[in-house]
């Protein structure tokens, strides 16, 4: 067995990807690193009485090209008698449909047929193992996701990367890079097919493999890939503690009618935002729809906040305190038509942002259906500029007549530190923002230009940084979380 597949064969048996006899489902686009898993899983085949299937999606996106990625396959598994299934999708019109990015569209249609073959191979099983799902990600696919969960902000969940298992998916390519899966492939005499859009520079990860890894190996004299994918398995270790201690911390805060807020305080910081992840998965049974910085709003709020107090939140949910006790709930029964009113509602809605007209005074804009409002200051010079994911700093009479309101049809955004603009649907998609999360999100705006996004991005021709030639006053945009009473009962 020569080096490479003894070290796959290893990592596979080190993370038990593949129990003897299993079905596998072998996601196969024909690229070199899918063609090397193929090669792989059919080699063990026999040894480990795997039953393989070859799954194909044709995006339709590249013409003959794709058509070739499909047969090109398909000969293949004639030649091996391996059983080929492919699937075509529309995927420019998928993401059309769901609002999504191409890449984001893509993934979506792969993953909803591999474990529609997954589903279809349990149903059938006669030895009663469960279908694996294969994917081909390597260790240079692990770096550039890494960066791109940074990138976003995020915190231990996304730094620790692309697990090798996942429920029923499998990542036995893992640890290895791109160059160790060609250089493979050429000592086999093994051939694969080139996807050209991969040199394209149209979608960020495309941009991070040819613009950012490169340039970071030659400042390093490295290749940085290896030392991410050792980060990220550490800090997984400290994510999966901190999962169990958020476990336990969240049984001790739990009571019949919601969880103690004196007993989520006390808790390290490190676990209260996890605390409040696992009511709301509880209570709304999705770990979507919450983000960062409504996280962050329930925690500044929890320390000053009161009995019959609660704070909107995405889907229809709120928040409420009562009794001490903090509690998520919908008043609005998931019902369609007052999803509909809402959404039409906030469409329409729209207020000019206040702004102070000298250096004592702070002004506050209203942000109804959040429970939200923005205060604006001035600040003297720019040694006073200190971020927070709450805070940014704009030139005062660059932002003067600006509007607050939810996203428009339209809106473009030039992004801080970013050269050109794009639409704010296309920064949306890029940073994996949900669809169903938009809509709730205020901004601010001057027509469809974006000028501030909170927790997300700031308008270039707007913003104010340190040290840089600020024309006119600085003011500082802060939102914060504005409590509202409530009176009624529980079951209003």
């Amino acid at each position: 067995m020569d080096e490479f597949l003894k070290q796959v064969c290893t990592f596979i048996e080190r993370k038990q990807l593949l129990p003897p006899g299993s079905p596998v489902i072998a996601g196969i686009s024909g690229g070199a690193d899918s063609m090397a898993l193929l090669h792989v899983l059919d080699r063990l085949c026999e040894p480990l009485n795997l039953r393989l299937t070859v799954a194909h999606v044709n995006h339709q996106l590249r013409g003959e090209s794709s058509d070739g990625d499909e047969e090109f396959v398909h000969i293949w598994c004639q030649a091996h008698g391996r059983t080929f299934v492919s699937h075509h999708v529309d995927v420019s019109r998928l993401a059309s449909e769901m609002s999504i990015g191409l890449e984001e569209a893509g993934r979506v249609a792969r993953y909803t047929f591999f474990n529609s073959l997954a589903d279809q191979s349990d149903a059938m099983s006669g030895n009663g193992l469960p279908a694996v799902i294969a994917l081909a990600h390597h260790l240079d696919d692990q770096a550039e996701t890494i960066l791109l969960h940074l990138g976003r902000g995020c915190g231990l969940d996304g730094l620790t990367g692309m697990p090798a298992k996942s429920g029923r998916l499998i990542r036995p390519l893992l640890e290895q890079s791109r160059v160790a899966i060609e250089n493979w492939l050429l000592s086999q005499q093994l051939s694969w097919r080139h996807d050209a859009t991969n040199d394209e520079l149209f979608t960020l990860r495309n941009r991070l493999r040819s613009q950012v890894l490169p340039a970071w190996s030659a400042a390093l004299g490295y290749s940085p890939a290896t030392m991410l994918a050792r980060t990220a398995q550490i800090l997984d270790e400290d994510r999966r503690y901190l999962d169990l201690a958020a476990e336990a911390a969240a049984r001790s805060c739990r009571r019949d009618d919601g969880w103690q807020v004196s007993l989520i305080s006390a808790q390290p910081v490190a676990l209260q935002s996890r605390i409040l992840r696992r009511a709301w998965l509880e209570k709304t049974g999705s770990s979507k729809d919450l983000s960062f910085i409504h996280i962050q709003l329930i925690l500044a709020w929890l320390p000053t906040a009161i009995d019959n107090q609660m704070l909107s939140l995405p889907g229809g949910w709120r928040v409420r305190i009562a009794n001490g006790l903090i509690d998520f709930f919908t008043d609005n029964g998931n019902n369609p038509d007052n999803q509909t009113f809402q959404t039409n509602e906030k469409s329409s809605w729209q207020t000019v942002l206040a702004l102070p007209s000298d250096a004592d005074q702070v002004v506050t804009t209203e942000i109804p259906f959040l429970n939200l409002q923005i205060t604006a200051e001035l600040i003297v010079n720019d040694e006073q500029i200190v971020y927070n994911d709450t805070t940014e700093y704009f030139l005062l009479e660059r932002i003067r007549g600006s509007t607050v309101r939810f996203r428009l049809p339209g809106d473009r955004i030039r992004q801080a530190g970013r050269k050109g603009s794009k639409t704010l649907k296309k920064f949306l998609n890029e940073q994996g923002i949900p669809p169903q999360n938009r809509g709730s999100m205020p901004l601010v705006a001057s027509g469809q230009s974006v000028i501030w996004l909170p927790g997300l991005a700031a308008g270039e021709d707007y913003v104010a940084r340190p040290g840089s030639q600020l024309d006119g006053p600085i003011v500082r945009l802060t939102v914060n979380v504005q409590a509202v009473c409530c009176h009624d009962s529980p079951d209003t």
